[in-house]
């Protein structure tokens, strides 16, 4: 994390550093794949809440890995939804243009396991029994309510246990990730000592790299070995990697200290080599332990011990089923309440138990009328179940099961989708027969004045299929060191459903209203190092502390397009506005738009460069670009590399949006004025493998991309097909967003 305090140009004082909105404090540890950061995060802030997080971030030589990356999100996605007070939460994933992914999790007061043994010198004689069960049992839990929920930890250590001495509470730590990660780089063949996390702990099966063999009983020998550590002092078996890898395949355990020794069967057991052989669940092993410690029938601290861990797993399972029905997952939560021991099933919570059953009737009995309607063939009333369940959200397994089909099903009203090309007029036929179909008009208004077109469903061809000396014979200029071939294949591409789009970019004054209500300070405010702006007395850009969204070097009024705003920025304005009241109900959720929503959207039925035209002339009055106004502010310039328009629009810098002529679906500023944020990684190479219908861009990267061109660029990077990506903390005077909805 040097390169990131570096940053202030003072490596030796203590940084007041943003990431997004979170403040950095001070690190917390490194491992084997990643740093840990204690941070501020201002929405978690309140009288009550310190607002402390913890950022977790891929080391440096590992942020380029796609592979890596991949799983870094994968797992945070599987564990996030676990709900214990056992088990560190997952609050959030993030991404940083030069830090990368990283996740936001629970801050955890305490010491690490491994430090607290450390503290209290077990290397001489162990803890004694009756401290470790309790801690044992409360890892347990954690770890049989993953189980239950399908979720292994596997990488079970005391480096993965949080112990916080004022309270005794216990919290474990990064389920699956660290092996996650060494599978990723297992599978590239880069696997080294210094990120197998504690090969110690790791199970026969692990040894083996046998993925099918792992299941709960991993956790639990890795359970047991880190009891025989608390216990001990020493692992079971230690050695170099070699001569500890075989000693876990092939040696037996060796014989426990004379008074631990009533202790040894249960060991054996759970430290078998297969398996199958170990416990049942990690509760049963240290219950074993427990009972094995002594003849003596249960204390009474042991009943209460007991009680509370019955009556923490009663009160976790029922606020994980909570959350799922929440979510219309009614199957998913009737199963999670169902798998609760015997002992406990009376005790369920039966408002909960009860809202399941009813939720999941209803889902049923929705899907079966759907049904019914399609076979009758009635539209209207598909749409209308249809509708409805949608409003129980779509997390019921049935619902989600059915979605495929219903999703094929076409009603006999439905308009057909747009085929390129197309021309004005059926571009505007096709809007106003989806807006009779949707029941709402063309042009829809939404919070703060936006306002939307409807974009019908339709297919075109994405890129294209000119290379840079076609298009420097057709007259244009393409700068060194930027390439045209990222357009490449050209390749048809289908839109399976309606969207709206804005009709331009967010403005200054919609941008400052969201900055009243919530006092946001974008990454150029916050990290001190400004945007890019015009320095006249230079004829030229900088990026200075002083330029932000309020302030570019050239004159904005509020009817001009937001700029010098990061992609972070962008979506933080998304989330305030999908909270903001309805005005129009079609409006469902507020986004960026994909790339392929933008071309589409951009070409408004059109095959050529651009949508007016093959023809830098075509332009005129329909776009604002490098041209002679803007000559006149940049003279410096080499206008033999950088190729202006031979035309006056009138405009030096950013023009008022929707000043310039609209296309075919009635979208201003499609081609320059600003760039525009769109929601897909960027990846040169995407086009070859991207899915024909409804792409959305890599599962990962370092950049997003931008569309449309700009008042800044040569016409031939103000092309329909012309892509960029940018670092998502980039700002700069000529990107901007527009937003997108679903119908």
């Amino acid at each position: 994390m040097s390169e990131f305090l570096h940053a202030t140009g003072d490596p030796d004082a203590r940084p007041t550093q943003f990431v997004g909105r979170f403040m950095l404090q001070r690190m917390l540890g490194i491992g084997g794949f990643g740093e840990a950061w204690l941070a501020i995060d201002p929405q978690r802030k309140d009288d009550r809440r310190t607002g402390e997080v913890v950022l977790k971030f891929l080391k440096a030589e590992f942020r380029a890995s796609e592979e890596l990356i991949d799983d870094f999100t994968a797992s945070y996605r599987r564990v996030q939804a676990l709900h214990h007070q056992h088990i560190c939460a997952l609050y959030d994933l993030g991404h940083h243009d030069r830090l990368g992914v990283f996740q936001v999790m629970q801050y955890v007061p305490g010491v690490t396991l491994q430090r607290y043994l450390r503290i209290h010198d077990v290397s001489r004689s162990g803890l004694p029994l009756d401290q470790v069960i309790p801690l044992l049992q409360k890892v347990a839990a954690a770890l049989e309510f993953a189980h239950l929920n399908g979720i292994l930890h596997r990488d079970v250590t005391p480096g993965n246990i949080m112990i916080d001495e004022s309270t005794d509470h216990v919290t474990v730590l990064d389920f699956g990730l660290a092996a996650d990660l060494r599978n990723s780089l297992s599978q590239r063949n880069i696997v080294a000592d210094r990120v197998r996390g504690t090969p110690s702990c790791m199970a026969p099966e692990q040894w083996r790299a046998n993925s099918s063999q792992q299941c709960a009983a991993t956790d639990q020998y890795a359970l047991a070995v880190v009891a025989w550590r608390m216990l001990t002092g020493d692992f079971p078996f230690s050695g170099d990697t070699e001569v500890l890898r075989l000693a876990v395949l092939t040696e037996d355990i060796p014989r426990l200290p004379e008074k631990l020794a009533a202790l040894q069967p249960v060991f054996e057991q759970a430290l078998a080599k297969q398996p199958e052989h170990r416990y049942g669940t990690v509760t049963q092993f240290v219950q074993a332990l427990r009972q094995a410690g002594g003849t003596a029938p249960p204390s009474v601290k042991d009943v209460a011990t007991e009680l509370k861990r019955r009556t923490e797993l009663l009160t976790s399972t029922t606020q994980q089923a909570r959350a799922l029905a929440s979510r219309g997952q009614f199957t998913e939560a009737l199963q999670l309440l169902d798998a609760l021991p015997a002992g406990l099933q009376s005790q369920r919570n039966s408002d909960v138990y009860q809202q399941c059953l009813t939720g999941q009737a209803r889902v049923q009995l929705l899907i079966a009328q759907l049904h019914t309607a399609v076979q009758e063939t009635h539209s209207i009333r598909v749409r209308s179940l249809l509708t409805e369940l949608q409003q129980l959200q779509p997390g019921e397994t049935a619902w989600r099961n059915q979605l495929d089909e219903l999703k094929s099903w076409t009603p006999p009203d439905q308009p057909s989708p747009l085929k390129t090309p197309f021309d004005a007029a059926a571009a505007a036929n096709g809007q106003r027969l989806w807006a009779q179909f949707l029941r709402c008009s063309v042009d829809v208004q939404g919070p703060l004045g936006l306002r939307f077109r409807l974009i019908p469903p339709g297919s075109f061809l994405m890129g294209s299929t000119e290379t840079r000396k076609d298009l420097e014979a057709a007259g244009f200029v393409i700068p060194e060191g930027i390439s045209v071939d990222d357009e490449h294949p050209q390749h048809a591409v289908q839109l399976t459903s309606p969207y709206f789009l804005g009709t331009t970019a967010v403005t200054r004054g919609q941008f400052a209203r969201f900055v009243q209500a919530t006092g946001y300070l974008t990454d150029a405010e916050r990290d001190g190092k400004g945007g890019w702006g015009y320095v006249p007395s230079k004829g030229f850009d900088e990026q200075r502390p002083e330029f932000n969204w309020q302030n570019t070097g050239f004159e904005q009024s509020d009817d001009h397009p937001v700029v010098n705003v990061t992609y972070q920025d962008a979506m933080a304005f998304l989330d305030w506005l999908n909270g903001q009241p309805p005005v129009e109900g079609i409006l469902r959720r507020f986004r960026l738009p994909t790339e392929a929503e933008w071309e589409y959207a951009c070409r408004a039925g059109t095959t050529t460069r651009f949508w007016t035209g093959d023809d830098f002339a075509s332009l005129l009055g329909a776009a604002n670009v490098r041209d002679i106004s803007m000559q006149k502010a940049y003279p410096r310039l080499d206008y033999k590399k950088w190729q202006p328009f031979p035309f006056d629009d009138g405009v030096a810098f950013t023009a008022r949006c929707g000043s310039f002529r609209a296309n075919s679906f009635g979208l201003f500023d499609m081609a320059g004025n600003t760039w525009d944020w769109c929601s897909d990684w960027y990846s040169s190479g995407y086009y070859a493998k991207s899915p024909a219908a409804d792409p959305a861009g890599p599962a990962s990267g370092s950049s997003r991309v931008v569309r449309g061109g700009c008042w800044l660029y040569v016409p031939g990077l103000v092309r329909s097909g012309c892509r960029n990506g940018c670092g998502p903390g980039r700002r700069d005077g000529s990107i901007g967003f527009r937003v997108c909805s679903d119908s």
